[in-house]
């Protein structure tokens, strides 16, 4: 028998050639820019802030670029999660349970 097999299935998608993870600083920069753009478009003007808002988004797809071309997707991937990670894990004594004799794998002399 034969199967067909689509292979970008498991691709991530892309867009303007950022890959799927890497939306992240791409949405961050936009963020940023969205908020600067408002307060610092109501001094500029409307004008002033549409600049602000196009120049934020393209230093984010410039640095998006720059990063990508850097890091993999799973190196980036485990790049971001290391910061959610505790430094340090902490494990208390227990007592060990052995009511049933379980625990001991032969006979105690």
């Amino acid at each position: 028998m034969r199967y067909r097999v689509y292979r970008t299935i498991d691709k991530s998608p892309s867009l303007f050639g950022i890959e799927g993870s890497f939306f992240i600083i791409v949405g961050i920069f936009m963020g940023m820019g969205v908020l600067l753009a408002f307060t610092l478009g109501s001094l500029l003007g409307k004008m002033g802030g549409w600049v602000i808002f196009f120049l934020m988004s393209g230093a984010g797809y410039g640095i998006t670029m720059l990063v990508q071309s850097k890091f993999s997707e799973k190196a980036f991937k485990r790049f971001v999660r290391k910061f959610f990670l505790p430094g340090f894990l902490r494990v208390f004594p227990s007592k060990l349970r052995c009511d049933d004799y379980s625990c001991f794998e032969g006979p105690v002399e």
